[in-house]
């Protein structure tokens, strides 16, 4: 299983490389402390939801493969489909002749997700064992 994750974890390791590369462009380019402020609350409290709303989805759970969350995570298709959707609206510049603040969503998006997988596949055994869930192979 290791074999399948690798290749999985680089892809989104780059990803989130190049999206905290991305949100610190722009916060740099955000004018006042408030619009910096309402940029970073906003980063984490999507990415405290992304995480809440993956890891809700195993809170019932008595026994686990020690890869199902990283799995899950890494391979979820509607955020994957999301992430890319994102990814693709910040980079052709669709929404440039948007609202100034409605250009920041995708770049929240990409980080949620792609920190939120991240998080999750190095977080993963601290959760199976907080909630006792029991890790089969």
């Amino acid at each position: 299983m290791g074999l399948i994750l690798l290749p999985i974890l680089i892809f989104w390791l780059g990803m989130a490389l190049y999206v905290l590369h991305t949100s610190y462009e722009v916060i740099g380019s955000l004018s006042s402390y408030i619009e910096m402020f309402g940029f970073s609350s906003a980063l984490g409290i999507s990415y405290a939801c992304y995480l809440y709303w993956g890891f809700s989805r195993f809170k019932t759970r008595t026994k686990l493969a020690w890869y199902d969350i990283p799995l899950f995570f890494t391979t979820h298709k509607p955020s994957l489909f999301t992430f890319t959707l994102m990814l693709i609206i910040h980079s052709t510049g669709i929404m440039q002749w948007r609202n100034a603040y409605l250009q920041l969503v995708p770049v929240i998006m990409l980080f949620a997700i792609s920190l939120g997988v991240l998080s999750a596949i190095f977080f993963a055994p601290q959760y199976m064992k907080r909630k006792g869930i029991q890790q089969i192979h």
